[in-house]
């Protein structure tokens, strides 16, 4: 994946360099749009497949959010970036993966994705009566698909389990994508 990191980083200086130079010009919710169209749109595309990167490289894309956030609201490099994204509502890099991961895994369970999507995070279904079979959870894959190499560990049928049966129950159970989608975006915030 460092091809692909590379390629999306020298494209979103690109675009930040521009948007750094009509700042002075834009207001700060025409700036938040350019830099959600040009930026962010680049940080999000495919990011479901970067889930568990090193943190080396989640720290580079990180850097470019950080930038991006700076030139729109005007922060100084010194000031702390957390709350800035917090204001312009932003999830972190690496929430924003988990975020898209999280996203097909509502619809997987809710047998609104795709077909084989769903056919590689099938429902937890034990083989007989357990308290935890009434829980909307995933079947964890077997000990030796999660051992191999580290793309293997990083695959969707991996990460989506893993990442949906740590959510508390009350985010599991909403049926709607869109209610999920915002009381998911809170809960990671």
């Amino acid at each position: 994946m460092t091809q692909h990191i590379n390629s999306i980083v020298s494209k979103c200086y690109y675009h930040l360099r521009t948007l750094g130079k009509l700042r002075p010009v834009l207001t700060c919710s025409a700036a938040n749009s350019l830099a959600v169209a040009t930026v962010t749109s680049r940080l999000d595309y495919c990011n479901s497949a970067l889930w568990s990167i090193p943190a080396s490289q989640v720290d580079r894309l990180q850097k470019i959010q950080n930038t991006a956030a700076r030139i729109v609201t005007r922060t100084k490099t010194s000031d702390h970036i957390k709350p800035v994204l917090r204001d312009l509502h932003w999830l972190p890099v690496s929430k924003r993966m988990d975020y898209k991961v999280l996203s097909l895994a509502h619809a997987c369970m809710h047998k609104t994705a795709p077909d084989y999507l769903q056919e590689i995070v099938p429902a937890y279904e034990p083989s007989r009566r357990l308290r935890s079979s009434s829980q909307s959870r995933f079947s964890l894959p077997a000990v030796e698909d999660t051992n191999k190499k580290r793309s293997g560990a990083r695959a969707f049928s991996n990460a989506a389990p893993k990442l949906w049966n740590s959510l508390p129950d009350n985010l599991k159970n909403i049926e709607s994508a869109s209610l999920f989608q915002k009381k998911l975006k809170a809960f990671l915030f």
